[in-house]
């Protein structure tokens, strides 16, 4: 499956931009994976529950995803570990601008 990946991210790069939806589907376990990190943002007391909810932030998690997938280098290690940071990259930013009440 990484194998797959990869050359779905090389294809994507070389033009395939059509392949971006695809590539992001099957990596969406990476943008829950990085949610955990973030529980204490999203399980907070329920009177703030409508300020940030999960699905905010897994949108956020959509978007450092796609962020990576333009930025990868096959050449340069696993996509998997690269993505992870850019999407609690991204979602800490989210939460640190909109967290204010």
């Amino acid at each position: 499956m990484y194998d797959d990946n990869e050359k779905l991210i090389r294809q994507y790069q070389e033009g395939r931009s059509e392949l971006l939806g695809v590539i992001i589907e099957n990596n969406t376990g990476l943008i829950h994976t990085a949610l955990k990190s973030f529980k204490w943002a999203y399980n907070k007391h329920p009177k703030y529950d409508e300020i940030i909810s999960y699905d905010d932030f897994f949108q956020e998690g959509v978007i450092g995803l796609s962020n990576a997938i333009k930025k990868f280098n096959p050449d340069q290690g696993a996509f998997s570990s690269f993505a992870i940071l850019h999407i609690k990259q991204i979602i800490y930013r989210y939460y640190y601008n909109n967290s204010r009440v």
